[in-house]
């Protein structure tokens, strides 16, 4: 029997460096409701989101994940009030 798996935040406070949990292309879409299956093949595609190969699988980390949302992550902007 294998141990739960933890977030990546719960690894690296224990001290574990290792990547957190790996999710298949249909597991990571349906993880993340933001992604579809299409999209994620894609951005694997043109390389814009790390991921690795499991023999014919390809599987994405969830910190890959997490670090792609966060590159693509938009501020609002900061209004000054100029009188």
């Amino acid at each position: 029997m294998t141990a739960p798996r933890t977030s990546p935040v719960e690894d690296q406070a224990a001290g574990d460096h290792r990547r957190g949990r790996y999710f298949t292309i249909v597991e990571a879409s349906e993880a993340y409701p933001v992604f579809t299956p299409r999209l994620l093949r894609r951005l694997v595609q043109e390389r814009r989101i790390a991921f690795s190969r499991a023999g014919r699988s390809i599987v994405l980390a969830e910190s890959d994940i997490e670090a792609y949302l966060e590159r693509n992550r938009v501020e609002p902007p900061r209004w000054s009030a100029a009188g």
